[in-house]
């Protein structure tokens, strides 16, 4: 549902033409899968267990036609430094804790976070603008 409504508000309040906008919202979150998808399966591949589920790989999408090339960057940083923050207190504090329990840690909490600060931020942003 996240994913067709982002796609209706990138067409409708995009400067660019409502079908360009909506392309280029194509064109982010099927680079946002494919990057976490790869992530997934390599770190699988590698490790030999499970590291991402498949809800941060779908998150990510979502967040690539919520969010604009610059701000895709950002929202991904945020939330790995979050959580790489999380599983260093835990494992300095001693206790093996996290977000689903079991000591592991949901990525997906953290992007969701960071992408709806940013938008909350950028939206912000654009309403100041447009007043002035």
């Amino acid at each position: 549902m996240a994913f067709v409504v982002g796609l209706a508000t990138a067409g409708l309040t995009s400067e660019a033409p409502p079908g360009e906008a909506v392309l280029n919202a194509l064109l982010r979150a099927g680079l946002m899968f494919g990057a976490f998808f790869a992530f997934r399966a390599g770190y699988a591949r590698v490790r030999g267990i499970e590291g991402m589920g498949p809800g941060d790989v779908k998150l990510a999408a979502v967040a690539g036609v919520w969010l604009n090339w610059t701000d895709l960057p950002i929202a991904v940083d945020i939330a790995a430094l979050s959580a790489l923050a999380s599983a260093l207190l835990g494992r300095v504090s001693g206790k093996e804790y996290g977000l689903v329990g079991r000591g592991e840690t949901s990525l997906s909490a953290f992007c969701l976070a960071s992408s709806s600060r940013l938008a909350q931020i950028l939206f912000l942003q654009k309403r100041k603008t447009v007043s002035l």
